[in-house]
This record gives structure tokens, C-alpha cells and sequence, in this order.
């Protein structure tokens, strides 16, 4: 679950950092309070809540179970070890 909130958190901050990297290559500081104007955040803010939601949508599409797969709940083995939940 950690996983896919990071890989979420680093999808959501792809448009700030581009924005970030295009304004120290093109005025060579990200000091100007003019550059970051609450219409520019929210601007990648939502082009980060679109990359997110494809990704999530992505992330779904391709990571799920066998259509014709057997779910194995959790379950102990001999040793007393946890065997996580899965499908066969």
C-alpha cells in the first residue's frame, strides 16, 4: 500500500518539478513570487491529479488477478510463518 501512495505522491509532483526545471533553465531562479501564482498551482495541481488518476487506472488494469486464478488466503505454513494472501 506504501508503494502505490509513493508512486501517487511522485506521479502528483511530475508537473511541479517540470515547472520548476523550466523556470531555472529559462529565468535561472525559482525565487520570482510572480512565477508561482495561485493559478499556475492550480493549474499543476490538476494536470498532477489527471497524471495521478491514470496511473492509477494503469496500476489497475495491469496488476490484477488471473481471470482464472485461485485466491489462497493468508494462511501459516509448518514453520509458523505468515504466507500472505495470493492467487494461483
Amino acid at each position: 500500500m506504501l508503494r502505490l501512495i509513493a508512486f501517487d505522491a511522485v506521479f502528483f509532483l511530475i508537473p511541479f518539478a517540470v515547472y520548476a526545471l523550466y523556470l531555472v533553465i529559462t529565468r535561472g531562479s525559482l525565487s520570482n513570487i510572480a512565477d508561482w501564482q495561485a493559478k499556475t498551482i492550480a493549474a499543476l495541481a490538476a494536470g498532477g491529479a489527471v497524471l495521478m488518476f491514470v496511473v492509477i487506472l494503469i496500476f489497475i488494469q495491469f496488476q490484477g488477478s488471473p481471470v482464472d486464478g485461485t485466491y489462497i488466503p493468508p494462511h501459516l505454513d509448518d514453520e509458523g510463518n505468515i504466507i500472505g494472501g495470493h492467487f494461483e
